[in-house]
């Protein structure tokens, strides 16, 4: 009998030991509307696009901050070849909230490897849970507004119908 109580309160305090508040802060900022869509262009110096070889676009490979990898998936829009995939939403504790928490903006990197070369961005987010986004969405929303880099090889950032589009231009293949 002894032995099944000492080995409940044991297991009871690894339990409670494992939860800390820390822990449970830094989780994936989420809301009732996501819009994380990117595309993304590839394009030799002549400013030809490479997406259009499916070969060399599985060579792409997208890494979260957290080492998770990922690819995209090669998209047709208005007679034009992308790149789609998600820019990663940031975490909870990289969020800047206002004092009522109904707005408010974060930050994620993500890097792009692209053979042998290595494309770091950071995704700019904005959380809004006003009363016109309720109505609009259903409730919260989180928008990707902006990637950038100091690269001079990554483009600014620009809308593309619900999308952000990046273009990487890189040395001739």
């Amino acid at each position: 009998m002894k032995v099944k109580v000492f080995s409940l309160v044991m297991l009871l305090m690894i339990l409670m030991s494992s939860c800390s508040k820390e822990d449970s802060e830094d989780y994936v900022a989420i809301a009732s509307a996501i819009s994380n869509s990117i595309l993304l262009d590839v394009q030799d110096s002549e400013g030809n696009s490479l997406v259009e070889n499916e070969e060399y676009v599985k060579g792409i490979t997208l890494i979260q901050s957290n080492g998770y990898k990922y690819s995209g998936r090669i998209v047709d829009i208005d007679g034009k070849q992308f790149v789609e995939s998600a820019f990663p939403l940031p975490l909870k504790s990289a969020m800047y909230f206002t004092g009522d928490g109904q707005s408010g903006y974060g930050e994620q990197q993500l890097t792009i490897l692209i053979g042998d070369s290595k494309y770091e961005l950071q995704g700019v987010f904005h959380f809004s849970s006003d009363s016109s986004d309720r109505e609009l969405y259903g409730g919260s929303v989180i928008r990707l507004i902006e990637i950038k880099s100091n690269n001079p090889a990554v483009s600014e950032s620009e809308e593309y119908g619900s999308y952000i589009k990046i273009v990487i231009t890189v040395a001739n293949i």
